[in-house]
């Protein structure tokens, strides 16, 4: 699974990546024997992502609507990778028999609950892709901003006051050091000063 931040009840807007739009059609259709089989072009096949081979062709039941198209079947297992992929996203359709319709993840927890195992997991990749695009932002000193679930924008941000602020102290620190080494060369010299004046009336 993904190594993401606590979430701390925290839920992070999710981004429609796919442009989605709910297909016209069921992906499948009823064979001579009453089983339901993929419309023909539906295949599980998605751009630059391979999946081992699943001989039980009873768990392959969801379809997911990807890149405009619809793709499928997939194992559960599958499309939770999917999602932790990013190749899913909460404005994703999906479908399986008992679906009146496509529905996208996103309605997981209100509508359908067996789609709330992806939207758990897309969640989960979003919160780790907006704990990558802060921490560069901050190495970067740019604005984080991303959309909450209630149409909110919120904003991590490294603003240009606080740049300053840190230039600032870095250089104070910097004059403090050198104030310092300074002082410790006058007591140095202060020292040796005295040691000497006292070697000369010794001498006399």
């Amino acid at each position: 699974m993904l190594a993401a931040p606590a979430a701390s009840g925290f839920e992070p807007g999710i981004t429609n990546v796919h442009d989605a739009v709910a297909p016209s059609e069921s992906p499948v259709m009823l064979s001579e024997t009453g089983t339901f089989r993929p419309r023909p072009g539906v295949l599980p096949e998605i751009t630059d992502v391979k999946f081992a081979l699943h001989n039980d062709r009873s768990e392959r039941v969801w379809y997911a609507s990807i890149e405009n198209e619809a793709k499928g079947p997939f194992t559960e297992d599958e499309v939770l990778l999917l999602a932790e992929m990013g190749r899913v996203r909460g404005s994703t359709y999906m479908w399986r028999p008992g679906f009146s319709e496509w529905l996208p993840i996103r309605t997981g927890q209100k509508e359908h609950g067996m789609l709330e195992p992806f939207r758990q997991t897309v969640i989960q990749r979003k919160i780790y892709e907006q704990s990558l695009a802060e921490r560069a932002a901050q190495k970067a000193g740019i604005n984080a901003t991303y959309i909450q679930t209630d149409g909110t924008v919120q904003t991590n941000a490294v603003t240009q006051e606080n740049m300053n602020s840190r230039s600032l102290a870095r250089q104070q620190n910097a004059w403090i050091r050198k104030l310092l080494i300074a002082a410790g060369f006058l007591v140095g010299g202060v020292t040796l000063g005295i040691a000497l004046s006292a070697m000369m009336m010794h001498l006399k």
